[in-house]
């Protein structure tokens, strides 16, 4: 068990900078503490990860995105479908009633 500075017990938090993406280190437990950084939970990793893990996050982060976009378009298209069905069968009736 690793103890804060402040004197509470530590968590672990995983930093997802590009210095060291993926890599676990000790916090205090209180968000926006002063007590900052702690220690290190994994050793260093190796050049070749730290050079590719970075861009693998901004490939997932860009593919995120695009697949919100996408959502919001067919919730947009189907709403569009529903609107375009209802004045059809709005055009059918009065036809039908005229």
């Amino acid at each position: 068990m690793v103890w804060c500075r402040c004197g509470r017990v530590c968590i672990v938090k995983t930093s997802w900078t590009d210095a060291h993406p993926g890599r676990r280190f000790y916090s205090c437990p209180i968000e926006r503490s002063r007590c900052g950084w702690i220690d290190w939970v994994d050793p260093p990793m190796c050049e070749r990860a730290v050079q590719i893990i970075p861009g693998l996050l901004r490939a997932r982060n860009r593919h995120e995105n695009a697949i919100q976009e996408l959502t919001r378009q067919v919730r947009k298209m189907k709403m569009y479908l529903i609107l375009s069905w209802l004045g059809f069968i709005s055009i059918v009736v009065m036809y039908i009633l005229a």
